[in-house]
């Protein structure tokens, strides 16, 4: 479906509010030098206008963070070799140190107790200030919904990404379970300051990103330490009047069950078999029916692949019904990997083709 600028926001809006989405929206996240060369390939100036012009794309919000965090008590050294950073992070608490190769951290800065009570002291000193947003809410206003947007994921997606690494936090988490505790309970409090700033912001929803997965947490620890950080998020939301939105891409089947628990009312990129596990028509039964899905459509989907594979893996993962009755759209997600203006301007003849067939 051709999203135009005249009607773009009331269709997002609409998503936002829970509503069924009655025909097939889709939306791209891609690389930005990628989708900056495709959009001058084709002769646009701005991105925007690529994926609105000559995409159709949904755009679904501008996500704006109302706050900023300071820690004048931490200083940080970046030592730049080649593809590699090395970074320290000083502090009278101590000195941590970190290395990052092509974006990944490769080694982590807290691998011990030495070093998790280093971070629970500079997590002390963290500081969380409003900053102005209305000029941003200005620029978007009737074009696309403003949404107020959490910077950092909850406490046990940062440990595994960037504090500790997947292997560490287990074994933090067995040898120094208070310690481990007192991070959570630190940096929980820490988001609800910045949720805390985002109940100030006139908005319709929130939007949080986590990479939850069970390849990195089991059911069983997700309702002991996760499940509740999340409700947190969705009803301090929900007591501002607004909707809730949460990244979690992956392995969620069998944490669906305790994710409906808390209450959110929007899963972004969930993503069905075989790259994830659930399918869109699972969602739907186990969650509330007004459950906003972005519903993932990977690389591996459409790059590099013809009209007939395209065809059939949209009609292997979603149903017509799914966005004829439900809040839905297609998150179209390059991964990274480079596309051409062919690839993807078939897969928009291809949605569009899709959609048509849902409606004969």
């Amino acid at each position: 479906m051709f999203v135009t600028e005249e009607n773009n926001y009331q269709y997002a809006e609409n998503l936002w509010k829970g509503k069924p989405s009655g025909r097939l929206f889709w939306s791209l996240n891609a690389n930005q030098a990628h989708l900056r060369l495709n959009a001058e390939q084709c002769g646009y100036v701005s991105e925007i206008d690529f994926l609105t012009e000559e995409l159709g794309c949904l755009i679904w919000a501008t996500i704006i963070t109302p706050f900023k965090t300071e820690n004048t008590f931490v200083e940080t050294i970046r030592k730049i070799e080649g593809d590699v950073t090395h970074v320290e992070y000083r502090s009278p608490a101590g000195i941590l140190t970190e290395t990052i190769q092509m974006g990944q951290i490769i080694k982590h800065k807290t691998t011990s107790p030495e070093t998790l009570k280093i971070l629970l002291e500079n997590w002390r000193h963290l500081a969380v200030l409003p900053v102005d947003t209305e000029k941003q809410r200005a620029d978007c206003a009737g074009l696309f919904p403003a949404i107020a947007g959490v910077d950092t994921s909850s406490v046990i997606q940062r440990m595994l990404q960037y504090e500790t690494g997947v292997a560490d936090f287990w074994y933090l988490l067995m040898d120094e379970p208070r310690l481990m505790e007192e991070a959570m309970e630190l940096w929980q409090e820490h988001l609800r300051q910045k949720y805390l700033i985002m109940q100030k912001m006139p908005t319709i929803g929130w939007y949080q990103a986590e990479n939850t997965s069970t390849t990195m947490i089991s059911p069983e620890y997700y309702e002991q330490y996760s499940m509740h950080h999340i409700k947190m998020f969705a009803d301090m939301a929900s007591a501002a009047g607004c909707r809730s939105l949460v990244h979690m891409c992956g392995l969620l089947y069998d944490l669906m069950p305790l994710i409906r628990q808390t209450g959110i009312n929007g899963i972004h990129a969930l993503t069905p078999p075989e790259t994830g596990n659930v399918p869109f028509e699972y969602a739907y039964e186990i969650m509330p029916e007004d459950l906003l899905v972005m519903g993932r459509f990977g690389s591996t989907e459409w790059i590099g692949k013809s009209k007939a594979d395209i065809m059939r893996r949209l009609s292997e993962i979603l149903p017509h019904h799914i966005y004829r009755d439900h809040p839905f759209m297609l998150l179209v997600t390059s991964d990274e990997a480079p596309f051409s203006a062919d690839n993807i301007r078939l897969l928009r003849d291809c949605i569009n083709e899709y959609e048509q067939e849902g409606h004969l």
